[in-house]
């Protein structure tokens, strides 16, 4: 459902998923944490900056990711990314609030899972690993 946003915004959406990795938890909760992130993707990259989501499963876990090869985040500011009202500097004129990141570990936290932030050089990696039911 968000690939005519992404289109529309200039950017690209790919989809790498090779098979089935169930998950067991809230589908509103979790549709929106995934929403979240392609809107964060697309607010802090520029145009023409590609966005993937890839789905990859494990025996214990499914591991989530929203990859783009914008700008990204500095591994010193990440921490500061993830707080509720946490806005680095480079986007204190942007609308919001600073509260994506953080709603969506709260999500993440509620399924017994883990966020993290990586580097994807160039750009960002958002991790969600979700224990398999």
């Amino acid at each position: 459902m968000m690939q005519p946003v992404v289109v529309d915004s200039g950017r690209r959406l790919d989809i790498v998923v090779k098979e089935p990795a169930p998950i067991v938890g809230d589908r509103q909760l979790l549709g929106q944490a995934t929403v979240n992130l392609i809107e964060n993707a697309i607010r802090h990259t520029p145009t023409g900056t590609r966005i993937e989501i890839g789905v990859v499963s494990t025996k214990v876990a499914t591991m989530l990711t929203v990859t783009d090869d914008g700008p990204g985040i500095p591994a010193d500011q990440r921490k500061l990314a993830l707080r509720r009202f946490g806005r680095l500097d480079i986007s204190r004129h942007d609308v919001g609030h600073g509260l994506g990141l953080a709603l969506i570990d709260a999500i993440v936290r509620l399924h017994r899972g883990t966020l993290s932030l990586e580097d994807a050089g160039p750009g960002l990696r958002v991790v969600l690993s979700l224990p398999r039911g």
